[in-house]
């Protein structure tokens, strides 16, 4: 069943498991990826090359109680 006109953002509530980082992947907020052995959450839309590292653009996933959305 397809979800009603405008309501095309229903399947991102929560995180969204991505796989394993690729720098030519378009990340969003709540995406989460592994890199270097850590797993990592998009805080931003529109991360492409953008490594995860600590700072404005990603969170390692054991530090998100620290995050405010």
């Amino acid at each position: 069943m397809a979800a009603p006109e405008g309501y095309t953002e229903l399947g991102r509530i929560g995180f969204v498991d991505k796989g394993n980082y690729a720098s030519g992947t378009t990340y969003r907020t709540g995406d989460v990826v592994y890199y270097n052995g850590s797993t990592w959450v998009a805080l931003k839309d529109n991360l492409r090359g953008v490594t995860p590292a600590p700072g404005a653009n990603w969170i390692r996933n054991g530090n998100i109680h620290r995050h405010r959305y």
